[in-house]
């Protein structure tokens, strides 16, 4: 049970390359129909927090074309 605990801790995945997508207001990104263009997101990763700004002409993107 530790070790599913452990896997699931968001600092875990973080370590293993992964990035958490949030609004300015903290709130977690689920879907790309959550973003608009050119809106200002913040990316934590294990080693910080850096900001992105999406860029899609038509808005979200369901997958990306490569």
């Amino acid at each position: 049970m530790n070790r599913t605990l452990e896997a699931m801790n968001p600092e875990a995945v973080l370590s293993r390359g992964y990035a958490i997508v949030q609004k300015r207001d903290g709130q977690a990104v689920k879907s790309p129909q959550e973003l608009l263009n050119q809106e200002r997101v913040l990316l934590r990763l294990a080693e910080g927090i850096t900001e992105a700004i999406i860029d899609h002409p038509q808005g979200a993107q369901p997958e990306l074309p490569f």
